[in-house]
């Protein structure tokens, strides 16, 4: 995990999916946006086999400011997609 956060930081066009993601690895998450800044990491709900509430959850507890929160669940999603 720590060699995908680090290609985040090295190419500028690299953003990480957090979703799906083994939940002992979550821990990496306040690591990663740390590291690379809260524009390089997006929460997409489309990973087939977990219950999107459960990560988000998950994601809400990792102690990320309100605004880590909004850039990685929607903000950076619609900043790369331009809507």
């Amino acid at each position: 995990m720590k060699k995908r956060i680090s290609y985040t930081v090295k190419y500028p066009n690299v953003h990480l999916d957090i979703s799906g993601h083994a939940p002992d690895r979550w821990g990496m998450l306040r690591y990663a946006i740390d590291t690379a800044g809260k524009d390089k990491f997006l929460f997409g709900s489309d990973f087939p086999i977990c219950n999107p509430a459960v990560y988000m959850a998950i994601v809400d507890s990792e102690l990320l400011s309100p605004e880590e929160k909004q850039a990685v669940f929607s903000g950076n999603f619609k900043r790369l997609t331009g809507l």
